[in-house]
């Protein structure tokens, strides 16, 4: 179809990875889904290793469970850039074909990583907030609670007027 010689950029039938030439129609098209897989696998290791950094944010210094949620925020770091640097690789390779496969997988990634990763931890202001949308007990005895929060401040602490 496309004269591999003379315009190697759109080439279906060769791909040079690193100075090694792939010939054949079959090593071509495995080497786009090598690139595809990557790249979806990529969005999946960006993904776990935010949810860790929030959940690492979340707790305290010295916290034992932010050290153990340290050492696998470093853990899936070192695979991402494993991962990163494997997929640079194939960019290298210059050819229209694999940058298409690795946009698509880019996109599909994305989408699927987002499609199958659990929800955040609810946070204190998000269940307050779900309480008072369903009109919970609870709630309006939270927000009796903060309302007298201003009449229990220390002696000369400024009061502030709290309105909802």
């Amino acid at each position: 179809m496309f004269n591999c010689t003379e315009t190697p950029f759109v080439c279906i039938s060769r791909i040079e990875i690193v100075g090694s030439k792939f010939e054949g129609l079959g090593w071509f098209f495995v080497m786009l889904l090598v690139a595809f897989g990557l790249q979806v696998a990529d969005n999946f290791l960006w993904l776990k290793n935010s949810q860790y950094s929030r959940e690492i944010l979340q707790l305290k210094l010295g916290d034992s469970k932010r050290t153990k949620l340290i050492g696998l925020s470093v853990l899936w770091t070192a695979v991402s850039t494993i991962v990163w640097i494997i997929r640079v690789i194939f960019v290298m390779g210059n050819n229209l074909w694999m940058f298409s496969s690795i946009l698509l997988g880019n996109i599909a990634g994305t989408y699927f990583a987002s499609v199958k990763q659990a929800a955040d931890e609810d946070n204190t202001l998000d269940v307050i907030i779900q309480e008072f949308e369903k009109e919970s007990g609870r709630a309006y005895r939270l927000r009796d609670l903060m309302l007298k929060l201003p009449e229990a401040a220390p002696a000369g602490t400024r009061k502030k007027e709290i309105s909802f």
